[in-house]
């Protein structure tokens, strides 16, 4: 599904203050563009603690994901916040991400599932085709289960 790294990735190459930093960097942008007046946006304290638990709870997502969500968030697809963004708020639709993500991944990888055994289907081959092909006689099954002896 791609080859950007998970956020747990990035943590275990560069350690969690650079997970949290990136992290935080786009908190930071998406606060710039949801707040209406300084009143209504996060403070810096309040944009580390949101980007330290992201960080530690969200470390499955890759960094593409995230950037998929925060871009989704400003655009709406989670609902209106009203120009008041908080920690609460942006949790609270990371997790719905990740069921639209998972639904979404489950889906395709029917998809792939359901073409891969069509594939399949198309090569397969019946015992009397396979008989022919190795020139055996289709009437002697390869193996066939004893029946058990019936008393008189």
């Amino acid at each position: 599904m791609g080859s950007a790294p998970t956020l747990a990735a990035v943590r275990n190459a560069y350690g969690f203050d650079t997970a949290e930093l990136w992290v935080c960097s786009q908190l930071r942008d998406l606060n710039d563009y949801a707040a209406a007046n300084e009143a209504k946006s996060m403070d810096v304290k309040q944009l580390d603690n949101c980007a330290s638990v992201i960080a530690s709870r969200f470390g499955h997502l890759t960094i593409t994901e995230l950037m998929l969500f925060f871009h989704k968030f400003k655009a709406g697809d989670f609902g209106e916040f009203y120009g008041a963004v908080n920690a609460l708020r942006i949790t609270a639709r990371l997790k719905e991400f990740v069921k639209w993500r998972d639904q979404r991944k489950a889906a395709l990888e029917t998809k792939a599932e359901n073409a891969r055994r069509k594939a399949d289907q198309e090569k397969a081959i019946n015992w009397q085709q396979y008989c022919e092909a190795r020139g055996l006689n289709p009437d002697l099954m390869p193996y066939q289960p004893e029946t058990p002896n019936k008393p008189p």
